[in-house]
């Protein structure tokens, strides 16, 4: 098996949106920098806590909106972001955005429509040429991308994460009634488990032979 190229197909909203509001790309893909810099839309400066103990009173004294409740209040003119100081961990702002924000004014399609402009991705997910090559793509968030996948022959593992110290967004209850999915695995926070490990060389095998 020879793999061409990993994809996490929330790279865009996430580079994008670290642009826009000045932080370092690589924090949105870290778990405690996401739950850690709670940032003001007023004018995007943040607070970062320092640890577990320092974030449980910055919780405590900084009121931070989900992307849901925000989108909710703005909706309904009971927050104004141009004048009001409103607060939300990097996390929830990232669904913010690239749910409520992009989809919103582009379409549920704009971030596979950013996918299928890379030159690269028009073309097919494997190519036969003596060997087989693959694409793997991750974090795949919304049912267009599974969409995207599905019609072009690809095929969805379903990762089912429960960790003690990492909650769900509501990106991620879009997808529970999507049953589009090829296979299954469940992790916990280690994921080093021998039944882990065994679980995911079983389906690559199926996948590599199918």
């Amino acid at each position: 098996m020879n793999i061409n190229r990993i994809v996490n197909l929330s790279d865009t909203p996430k580079i994008t949106l670290a642009q826009i509001i000045g932080i370092p790309s690589d924090w949105a893909y870290n778990d405690w920098k996401k739950d850690s810099v709670i940032i003001d839309l007023y004018d995007f400066s943040y607070i970062q806590a320092k640890d577990k103990f320092d974030l449980h009173c910055l919780e405590s004294e900084v009121h931070h909106w989900s992307a849901k409740q925000l989108k909710e209040f703005v909706d309904t003119g009971h927050v104004n972001l141009n004048k009001d100081h409103v607060y939300i961990t990097l996390r929830e702002l990232i669904t913010y955005y690239s749910k409520y924000v992009m989809q919103g004014y582009f379409g549920q399609s704009i971030w596979v429509k950013s996918l299928e402009n890379c030159k690269w991705e028009t073309e097919r997910f494997y190519t036969g040429r003596g060997n087989t090559i693959y694409k793997i793509f991750t974090d795949c968030k919304f049912p267009t991308e599974i969409s995207y996948i599905k019609n072009n022959e690809g095929i969805i593992v379903k990762v089912n994460r429960y960790s003690n110290t990492k909650e769900n967004t509501d990106i991620s209850e879009e997808l529970e009634s999507d049953n589009r999915f090829d296979f299954e695995i469940n992790l916990s926070d280690d994921l080093h488990d021998t039944q882990t490990i065994e679980t995911i060389k079983s389906i690559t095998s199926k996948i590599i032979n199918e």
